[in-house]
């Protein structure tokens, strides 16, 4: 193409992506972000709406997949033999039954535990313990006696009976069956001022190593509700997470069941009693920085030893009852614990440290980050944090400075997997987990991305644009990787200097700078652009169902594709001749001690570097030539 073409486009040096008049498919599911920063892995997710759990690549692919008849009671782990760890619900006559299930990679069922009576069940979370087995959050049913015996309120409660919590740690045992071989219950861990007849009666506020039984005016039927546990190995300690009262506790892990009954024993020396609790100091009347942090919050776990922000506490706080509005947040809280796992006390009226947290993410916008309930977040080695915001299965990484650098939406919904731009429907996650390319479940697995799981997909990897940072005088080499299961009938780069576009045609067939025919990575060369600065780049893809996507999407932010041409043409250019030479001086530029020169006789035909004359410092001389009337100089650095 000759400049005298490129001209016509070129009238002004920075302009942004005008807004298209073709048709085109938005991205509105699968992956919609997929930055070089982001955590290199595969994620973990398990779709509310089925028993399949799928785990895939940066790029939306599926690498594995796990089929269960059971539908899932929320929970899923990948464990680091390759065996999936996943909590079940399944229909047993009128009722449901309750359970954990350990399938190996290929899938097959080798451990099916039920856990379920009339009087408890497990539900929400499960934690895998090192020596193989499972600690599992249990719903606790009680009568309304039991509660009234504790110190409750009879007033308060308007159902028969009430779900509390307890936290059981189970030894599998062959292919059916668990001990229980540890067993907490916050059923022995509640005071009350409500009754002086009942033995629990005391002062709330003197015991923050007790649970009031009278916080909350009334129940329905679920006082608590815990929805997340995590084990800490060093401390021996858990972490329970309370929905309905905006806090978390930490527990010991060290006790037997009989010390974990009571207040003494353990590597505390304080029994089944709350060691530190977070996020609502009016559960236990704090006069002092009373100020609700929690709200409806999910997902407490410490960041894992060697990550940044090792030991601290990291929580998903859905928001749903936040007075200043409905909004979520990951919060990050720095714990006041000791080497030995010992939890600095407040003063009498105070409430437990940190005051505030030291650090949150909230979206630019932040009703855009909203779940109203489920929803996880964790630290990944890079520093960055996997988000779930479950009620629409919507996952993120973001940096610490909250640059979103993943996106991913889950393409499942109830009736199956979603088409791409389509309207998402009626999907939801628990959770999702990044894993590293290097956790040892994927040692000598095999990882070839298998597809997508959305229908109709156009997938863009690694738009990229070689050299990095050009100068004017070089040609562009603009690749995108892209796949879609139609087939690619076209790809076209549209390149923008000014309202028209340069479309220049991308291939995949081994001519030119395209290394390598049918690869899936198109090719297309941008021309050397003297003089000119920022360029602006989108792809038009066409796939083999004639339907057209774009890369990045209109109207979306996420994806800002671009390269700047760096000026490097010298100032305050002089030229002069006498009888027999041409002589060309310029100022100096910065940096620079190399220059070349360029000349034409049309300059709407092209520049050619002119290496007959001769160079001194800033200028520049040679013999006259009456076929050359145009010259530049350029800066080489």
């Amino acid at each position: 193409m000759t400049y005298k073409n490129l001209f016509v486009y070129i009238c002004a040096l920075t302009l942004l992506i005008f807004n298209s008049q073709l048709f085109s498919v938005d991205r509105t599911m699968g992956v919609i972000k997929n930055s070089k920063t982001g955590y290199e892995g595969y994620t973990l997710f398990n779709p509310s709406s089925t028993g399949d759990t799928y785990l895939i690549d940066n790029y939306g692919r599926i690498v594995h997949q796990w089929e269960s008849f059971h539908s899932p009671n929320l929970s899923v782990y990948l464990l680091e033999n390759g065996n999936l760890m996943r909590t079940f619900s399944t229909i047993r006559r009128e009722d449901l039954d309750y359970g954990v299930e350990i399938l190996t990679w290929d899938g097959e069922v080798i451990w099916s535990f039920v856990y379920t009576t009339a009087d408890y069940y497990p539900h929400h979370d499960i934690e895998p313990l090192p020596n193989g087995n499972i600690l599992m959050i249990v719903r606790d049913i009680r009568t309304n006696t039991a509660m009234e015996d504790a110190g409750r309120d009879p007033a308060s409660m308007s159902t028969a009976r009430i779900w509390i919590e307890k936290i059981v740690e189970i030894e599998p045992i062959g292919l059916n069956t668990g001990n229980v071989v540890w067993e907490w219950e916050i059923y022995d861990h509640l005071i009350q001022d409500f009754d002086p007849a009942k033995d629990n009666y005391g002062v709330v506020e003197d015991h923050l190593e007790l649970m009031d039984v009278n916080f909350t005016p009334t129940i329905l039927r679920e006082w608590l509700h815990a929805n997340g546990l995590d084990y800490n190995s060093e401390l021996d300690q858990i972490i329970l997470n309370l929905r309905n009262i905006g806090e978390f506790w930490v527990i010991d892990h060290s006790t037997t069941t009989i010390e974990a009954a009571g207040h003494a024993g353990g590597n505390s020396g304080k029994g089944g009693d709350i060691l530190y609790r977070w996020g609502n100091p009016q559960t236990y009347r704090a006069q002092n920085n009373n100020e609700q942090k929690f709200f409806e919050q999910h997902d407490a776990r410490w960041v894992e030893n060697g990550l940044p922000g090792e030991g601290n506490i990291t929580v998903y706080n859905n928001g749903t009852i936040r007075p200043e509005g409905m909004y979520s947040t990951i919060d990050e809280i720095i714990v006041p614990v000791d080497i030995n796992g010992n939890y600095t006390a407040p003063a009498l009226g105070d409430s437990y440290l940190p005051i505030e947290q030291t650090w949150i993410y909230t979206d630019k916008y932040p009703e855009n980050l909203f779940s109203p309930h489920i929803s996880v977040a964790h630290r990944l080695p890079n520093g960055n944090t996997m988000i779930c915001q479950g009620d629409d299965a919507h996952f993120y990484q973001v940096q610490s400075d909250k640059t979103v650098v993943w996106e991913y939406i889950s393409p499942i919904e109830v009736a199956g997997p979603g088409t791409q731009g389509g309207i998402p429907n009626s999907r939801t996650s628990f959770r999702c987990h990044r894993h590293g390319i290097d956790y040892p479940a994927f040692a000598g697995r095999d990882l070839i991305p298998k597809g997508y799981i959305e229908r109709n997909p156009i997938t863009v990897e690694s738009t990229q644009h070689s050299p990095v940072k050009p100068t004017e005088l070089d040609e562009v080499v603009i690749t995108s990787k892209i796949f879609d299961d139609t087939g690619i009938s076209s790809v076209l780069l549209n390149v923008y200097y000014d309202v028209d576009p340069l479309v220049i045609s991308m291939k995949d067939d081994g001519l030119g700078y395209d290394t390598t025919a049918g690869d899936s990575i198109y090719t297309a060369l941008v021309p050397a652009l003297p003089g000119y600065g920022q360029v602006n780049y989108y792809i038009s893809i066409l796939d083999g169902s004639a339907e057209m996507f774009n890369d990045p999407p209109f109207g979306s932010q996420n994806y800002t594709f671009h390269y700047d041409l760096i000026s490097t043409t010298p100032i305050n250019i002089s030229i002069s001749k006498n009888s027999d030479s041409t002589l060309i001086e310029w100022d100096p530029v910065e940096g620079v001690s190399n220059y070349k020169v360029y000349s034409s006789s049309d300059p709407y035909s092209g520049f050619d570097e002119d290496l007959t004359g001769l160079f001194n410092g800033e200028s520049w001389s040679t013999s006259i030539d009456d076929t050359k009337k145009f010259y530049y100089v350029k800066a080489v650095k």
